[in-house]
């Protein structure tokens, strides 16, 4: 049989007994769902009067009362009085407050000079006016004779148009800015409706299903009527409530759960009443009530007069209203007592109460059952202390006690405990309750056994006649291990007890300890427990071999004492508690793999009683000032105290967690259970208020003139005049979740590195601040640990002394000016006559200087020039040894004719043949006439070659540039042709006939179409390598040159044309720079284009250029004649 079905027969047996013993002695109870914990402010912490009626809450965070004594303003922690009179208070989102005032007068205080514009006889027919106030800024009136809308242009209240006359009631304002409202003529009720456009509409109220005789609800004291949802509507009254969705449909009708309560306790018309989403919230005599709109359950929470966490009495109504503020705390006035506040987000920590509804205090020990049911252990009662309670903690099952703390000694059987106090409860594998109960003392105690489905309570006690007896009767712990053995922890060690034969057996690990305590059995199978001597230690004990070791977890240090029980969770990991942290160890034990040092955390001085955890890994700790929640992936702690609704701050041994995943802590003054998925977290950061501000002591407003000044907490920049040596400040951090204790930080931006602890008192100070600009930032946490996403921030300019402003520093520069012009003067007036006299010989020495460098300058230009002159020269040498070559050969062919000829002739004139020896004459004579044109065609050569060599004079001559231009492109074709024998090319000479004789610098010019024309052909060969490299042949490429001239308008031109790559228009503007070339490196100087451009240029011409890619470059030369 499992164990869960064990416990079932288990529960079923008992519940049979229990409530048999129920029908008798009739005891169950039933206590009110969640354990409200309220914030009361009473004239013990300060509140003025007890006579308040109503709250609200402006846009700066401030809380306004209204009382029969008057208007106050409250920031946390102190109030001030505004006005005299004032009972209904409501506020605008300008951070005004609009305050209702007896015999129909109206007061608006105004947020900029706190002072209060009275509105007088708005309508002397009613005592006090309803004020409402729209999400459109309007402010609403309800008057006996309709509602008056305020006009700011005439500063009046001025009835709106389209409505019936007649008294209103009850204006509540809705999501969607629609108004409903009780209209009452003549005592008949009809219900209002004032669109967002400001549209009226009127109907009858419905009778009310929920009286006995259907009564119109306009004839039920009170009703009230109030927007619902989106576009629906619902009226209470005594009997119930009507809910409807749509304006138009059927009224769904609804009786509360607590009809009695909702009778007897009543509650009253003008805002006694506050919607939260679903639930209505009613103000009523010693109680409020909570009703859900969509069920109709009702709960209701009485006054406690004895518990200050309790909510306050109210005996008598008094038009006290109820508010919810910004930040989810509901304020309910209860008059003649005071405020109790209760947070929404408030989460329930499953305080136990007895049948009377008193907390049960004292409790020793828990188990959760299957079902979720549970029993406790308390030591309030000698009689009834093992109490069984339902599921959700409210409903008490059934109880077990003992009337005699001195039972027999040994086994015996009863329907009684062996003592009443139950220290630990356990339910084995076989669905057995086990109680083990003690007190200090000898025979106080003992082991309780109920097996499921029996009335009967098997009792074992020590015999001291007996070996197998239980050694001890101080149980304080009861474990199962894997073979079904109970492992009993008492006073005096630890017993293995069989439940099948009944024996016990003493755990004796040797004379060297002298107690030893069980906590738990890990999932190896190991009991894991600790020793009590005077130095502690962890220890395990194999539950099958008996085999004993003690572990040392710290190396470096001695364990003072464990502070409770360790715990395994559902990560395996074993939590542990000492003296000075806790952390956590592996199933191994053999040290501390994570451990937090309490002095380095924010409780160097707590302590821990209980651990336990949640299904998320996260911890919590039971502790001697309340509950930690300790997320080990982060280190961040959450503390949980009071305002909680602990059963105290001290906690005792009591560390259960159920399978339900529940936690049971406990302490003197009674029990915590609590859920860790059910904990609610406010989600609303605290507001920031700038409250004093003082400069060396003196109120910061006295420094304002009356035209700047305006309240502290509106304030956006701070002023600081020189000399201020301490800035003071006070600020309100408003959040009422909690106990209104709110931590909070600050740093001053330009001046803190981080951020400075300001505590809950909400004050700072700095002193000696350096002139400058800052930006003091202000941040708070709420109860729940929901810090301001953005800081509240406030600029901060302290201005500096005289001596440090910008019109002293201009004093300060301006004297030092004078100053240094003086200084400046009389030294130049020193130094004019020895700089004088140094002048002349400095200056004769610069412009010898400036000579030297200009010649330096020429002779390197002119050897520039030089340098190209020859580069080119050596390009065209081959060409010019071509050219000499052929005269030459002409020559020598010539002169051995010749010697042949001569030859001939001597043998002719020997025969005297005189013909012959004529014809052979003439031939000698053509002969050496040729020989002299070659000669003189070799000669020409090489006097061009001279003349393009030497150094020009600069003297330009008469030149036929048809012959100059097809000389220099003859010698560059054979040249590059004799340079390189892969060379081919083809040229064209295209000359003007009728060119004139043009006075050049024939050297020069030469250069420059001997330059133009290498270029030229390098172009169109350089194309038809590239094809030749990419396609394998370039016979369908024809490399060509031409060399054109032609006369022009204003002179001549010579053309050189070439069907190379051509230029890119990336590099046209580059190619006349010096040293810039696109051939590969050791080919090009890169001053052939810019020599050339310089030489036609000084011959007053121009040289042009003229490329398109893939297509070839023209240059041409443009030069004026002397008749141009």
């Amino acid at each position: 049989m499992t164990k869960e079905k064990l416990q079932i027969r288990f529960l079923k047996n008992s519940l049979v007994s229990g409530l048999f013993l129920l029908f008798f002695i009739g005891f169950v109870f039933t206590s009110k769902a969640q354990n409200y914990i309220f914030n009361n402010l009473t004239p013990e912490n300060g509140l003025p009067t007890t006579s308040v009626t109503d709250i609200a809450q402006d846009s700066f965070g401030f809380i306004w009362l209204g009382t029969w004594d008057g208007v106050y303003r409250f920031d946390g922690k102190n109030f001030e009085r505004f006005f005299y009179s004032g009972r209904y208070v409501e506020a605008d989102q300008f951070g005004g407050v609009w305050v209702s005032i007896e015999d129909g007068d109206i007061g608006y205080i105004d947020p900029e000079t706190e002072e209060i514009n009275l509105f007088q006889d708005v309508d002397e027919n009613i005592r006090f006016l309803d004020i409402r106030i729209l999400e459109n800024k309007n402010v609403l009136v309800g008057t006996s004779i309709g509602i008056k809308r305020f006009d700011p242009i005439s500063n009046t209240f001025k009835l709106e148009g389209g409505q019936k006359e007649g008294g209103i009631r009850e204006m509540n304002v809705g999501n969607d800015g629609r108004l409903n409202f009780l209209l009452n003529i003549e005592g008949e009720l009809f219900l209002g409706t004032r669109s967002p456009e400001g549209e009226y509409s009127y109907e009858d109220l419905p009778l009310d299903k929920n009286s006995p005789d259907r009564q119109k609800y306009s004839q039920n004291y009170p009703t009230i009527v109030f927007p619902y949802g989106e576009t629906g509507t619902v009226i209470l009254n005594p009997n119930g409530f009507a809910k409807r969705s749509n304006p138009g449909e059927e009224w769904e009708f609804f009786k509360v759960s607590q009809p009695e309560i909702l009778k007897e306790k009543g509650f009253e018309n003008d805002n006694s009443y506050k919607l939260q989403d679903h639930y209505l919230w009613l103000n009523q005599i010693n109680s409020i009530s909570k009703i859900d709109l969509e069920t109709g359950e009702m709960e209701t929470i009485s006054s406690e007069i004895n518990n200050s966490r309790g909510l306050l009495p109210m005996e008598s109504n008094h038009g006290c209203n109820l508010f919810i503020d910004r930040q989810g705390v509901l304020w309910a006035t209860r008059f003649s007592y005071g405020i109790s506040l209760l947070n929404l987000y408030q989460s329930d920590f499953g305080l136990l109460r007895d049948e009377n509804g008193k907390v049960i205090a004292d409790i020793l020990s828990a188990y959760e059952l299957w079902d979720g049911t549970f029993w406790v252990g308390a030591r309030t009662s000698m009689e009834k202390g093992l109490i069984h309670f339902s599921k959700d903690g409210k409903t008490i099952l059934e109880r077990i006690g003992s009337g005699d703390s001195n039972s027999p000694i040994g086994k015996t059987i009863s329907k009684e405990l062996s003592h009443p106090y139950a220290w630990e409860i356990f339910v084995s594998s076989d669905g057995t309750l086990w109680v083990g109960t003690g007190s200090p003392g000898q025979s106080s105690g003992g082991l309780n056994r109920i097996s499921p489905g029996s009335d009967r309570i098997i009792r074992y006690k020590h015999d001291p006649s007996d070996p197998n007896s239980l050694s001890s009767d101080w149980i304080f712990n009861i474990m199962e291990d894997p073979q079904g053995k109970l492992w009993i922890s008492h006073s005096s060690g630890i017993d293995v007890f069989d439940p099948e034969t009944e024996q016990f057996s003493l755990i004796d690990p040797g004379s060297k300890y002298e107690r030893l305590r069980g906590n738990f059995i890990d999932p190896n199978g190991k009991l894991v427990g600790t020793t009590e001597d005077s130095i502690e230690k962890l220890f395990t004990i194999d539950t099958k071999t008996k085999q004993f070791k003690i572990h040392e977890l710290f190396s470096e240090k001695t364990i003072t004492y464990f502070q409770s029980r360790p715990v395994v969770d559902n990560q395996n990991r074993v939590w542990i508690a000492l003296s000075d942290g806790f952390g956590y160890t592996d199933l191994t034990y053999e040290k501390f793999i994570h451990w937090v040092d309490f002095k380095e955390t924010e409780f160097p001085d707590i302590e821990i009683r209980a651990i336990s955890y949640d299904d998320q890994g996260n911890i919590y700790l039971a502790t001697s000032d309340g509950i930690l929640q300790y997320f080990p992936e982060s280190g961040n702690f959450r503390k949980f105290g009071y305002e909680r609704g602990l059963q105290s701050l001290r906690f005792e041994r009591l560390n259960h967690r159920g399978a339900s995943g529940k936690i049971y802590f406990a302490g003197t003054s009674g029990a915590n259970i609590f859920h860790p998925d059910q904990i609610k977290t406010n989600p609303y950061s605290p507001q920031i208020l700038f409250k004093e501000i003082r400069l060396d002591g003196e109120n910061y407003q006295s420094y304002l003139d009356s035209a700047e000044k305006q309240p502290n907490h509106m304030l956006s920049s701070l002023l600081i005049p020189p000399g201020i040596t301490t800035l003071s400040m006070e600020f309100a951090s408003i959040h009422f979740g909690g106990n209104g204790q709110n931590p909070s930080q600050y740093r001053l931006l330009g001046f803190d590195e981080t951020w400075q602890d300001a505590g809950t008192n909400g004050r700072l100070t700095y002193t000696n601040l350096p002139a400058g600009d800052y930006v003091l930032e202000v941040k708070s946490v709420n109860l729940d640990g929901v810090w301001n996403e953005e800081p509240t921030i406030l600029k901060i300019r302290v201005l500096p002394p005289w001596y440090q402003t910008w019109w002293a520093y201009s004093i300060y520069a301006a004297v030092f000016i004078l100053l240094a012009v003086f200084f400046v003067q009389e030294e130049r007036r020193r130094a004019a006559k020895k700089e004088r006299d140094k002048a002349r010989d400095r200056e004769l020495a610069q412009a010898k200087e400036i000579e030297k460098a200009y010649a330096d300058l020429k002779a390197t230009q002119a050897q520039l020039i030089q340098s190209e002159k020859m580069a080119s020269l050596g390009e065209l040498t081959a060409g010019i040894a071509h050219e000499i070559q052929n005269p030459l050969n002409f020559v020598n062919n010539f002169s051995e004719v010749s010697g042949e000829l001569l030859e001939e002739l001597q043998e002719e004139i020997e025969k005297g043949d005189l013909s012959e020896i004529k014809a052979i004459s003439e031939d000698l004579k053509e002969n050496l006439s040729k020989i002299n044109h070659h000669g003189k065609r070799a000669g020409s050569i090489v006097k061009g070659m001279l003349e393009h060599s030497r150094k020009s004079d600069g003297k330009k001559e008469l030149t036929d540039l048809n012959n100059l231009a097809d000389e220099c492109l003859r010698l560059s074709f054979h040249g590059l042709r004799a340079k390189d024998k892969s060379f081919q090319a083809e040229f064209e000479t295209i000359f003007d006939s009728k060119l004139p004789m043009v006075e050049v610098i024939s050297q020069d010019l030469g250069r420059v179409l001997l330059n133009l024309i290498n270029n030229a052909f390098y172009a169109c060969d350089d194309r038809r390598r590239k094809i030749e490299k990419e396609a394998g042949s370039a016979e369908s490429f024809k490399p060509k040159v031409i060399v054109s001239t032609k006369i022009e308008t204003n002179g001549i031109e010579i053309s050189v044309k070439d069907n190379g790559n051509g230029i890119p228009d990336s590099i046209k503007d580059k190619i006349f720079q010096p040293f810039f070339t696109t051939k590969p490196t050791g080919i090009g100087t890169g001053l052939g284009l810019s020599l050339s451009y310089d030489i036609v240029k000084a011959h007053g011409g121009e040289l042009k250029v003229d490329s398109k890619e893939g297509e070839g470059t023209t240059f041409s030369i443009h030069l004026k004649t002397n008749s141009a």
